[in-house]
C-alpha cells in the first residue's frame, strides 16, 4: 500500500515531519466548525477527505488536488481575519503538543534506520559502503530514495551509498561504482583521486562521452544504454566496453536498485 503520509514522513528531517504534523493539525483545527460558522463543516470534509485519501493511495503528490483544498483553506482565513474569529487561546496550543507527542511516539516505536546522511552522501547499512551511486535525476527519477526503500524492504542487507555528484564521493571508498545520466563539471584530478578505488565501474545511459572520464586502470567497465534513450554519445562508448540494451527503457531507468544494484552485487551483467 502506497501512503503519502507516511512516504513523506519518512523522507523528511525530523524538523520536517514535525512541521508536517502540526501544519495538518493547524489546518483542521482553523477548519473546527463553531456556532457562527457551521458551514466551517464543507472546508473541513474537503480537508479530511484529502488526507485520507492520502492515507490509502498517493494522491497527495498530485499538486492539482491541493487546490480545492487550499481555496477552502484561503475562504476560512479570510472570514476569520474579516470577523476576528479564531480558535480560542488555549486551543492554539493542540496542534504543537500533538505535533511533538506524535513524534516522540514515533521516536519510541519506529526502529532504526538503516539510512544514514554522512555529509551530502545517503548511506544505506552499516558501515561505510563498497558500492556507490552517482544519481542523475533524468536516469534515476526525482525520487530515487523511494526505490532504493523498497528494495531495502525485500532485501534487508543490501549495502550501498548515494550521491548527486562525484565531487561527494568519499577517498578511496568506491569499490564498485554506478554512474548515471551526466558528469558534472569536475576537475580531471578529483575524478581521478575519486575513481582510485574503484574496481568495478557500471555506466548507466552516460550523457557524456568517453574522453570526459578518467577510468580507472584495470576496472571492469560495464555500460548500460536504454533502448529508448535519446543520449547522443552510445556510438562513442561501443569501443570502451560491451553496451547492455536495457530493453524497454529510455532515458528513465524504473526500479533501478533491482536493475542496477543487484547486478553490480553480483558481478553479472545488468538486467532489466
Amino acid at each position: 500500500m502506497v501512503n503519502s503520509h507516511l512516504t513523506w514522513l519518512v523522507e523528511f528531517s525530523w524538523l520536517g515531519r514535525f512541521l508536517y504534523i502540526f501544519g495538518w493539525l493547524a489546518v483542521l483545527l482553523l477548519c473546527l466548525p463553531t456556532q457562527g460558522s457551521r458551514w466551517f463543516a464543507v472546508p473541513l470534509g474537503i480537508w479530511i477527505s484529502l488526507f485520507i485519501g492520502a492515507w490509502f493511495s498517493s494522491v497527495g503528490e498530485s499538486v492539482w488536488l491541493w487546490i480545492v483544498p487550499a481555496v477552502a483553506l484561503a475562504w476560512v482565513i479570510v472570514w476569520r481575519l474579516a470577523n476576528r474569529a479564531w480558535p480560542e487561546t488555549k486551543l492554539l496550543f493542540l496542534p504543537p503538543s500533538l505535533a511533538a507527542a506524535s513524534l516522540l511516539c514515533l521516536a519510541l516505536v519506529l526502529p532504526h534506520s538503516p539510512v544514514t546522511k554522512q555529509g551530502k552522501a545517503l548511506a544505506i547499512g552499516n558501515g561505510i559502503p563498497s558500492t556507490w551511486v552517482v544519481a542523475d535525476q533524468v536516469v534515476l527519477g526525482k525520487s530515487f530514495p523511494r526505490p532504493l526503500r523498497d528494495a531495502l524492504a525485500k532485501n534487508p542487507q543490501l549495502s550501498c551509498g548515494i550521491v548527486e555528484s562525484i565531487d561527494d564521493l568519499p577517498d578511496n571508498a568506491a569499490s564498485t561504482l554506478i554512474l548515471s545520466g551526466k558528469l558534472e563539471p569536475t576537475k580531471s584530478d578529483v575524478i581521478e583521486r575519486k575513481l582510485k578505488s574503484v574496481k568495478s565501474l557500471n555506466l548507466v545511459n552516460p550523457s557524456f562521452f568517453p574522453a570526459e572520464l578518467p577510468i580507472p586502470k584495470g576496472a571492469d567497465v560495464r555500460i548500460a544504454i536504454g533502448e529508448f534513450s535519446q543520449i547522443a554519445s552510445a556510438s562513442d562508448w561501443a569501443p570502451v566496453a560491451k553496451i547492455k540494451t536495457l530493453v524497454g527503457i529510455g532515458d528513465f531507468v524504473p526500479n533501478w536498485p533491482t536493475a542496477l544494484l543487484s547486478a553490480a552485487d553480483s558481478g553479472k551483467e545488468m538486467d532489466r
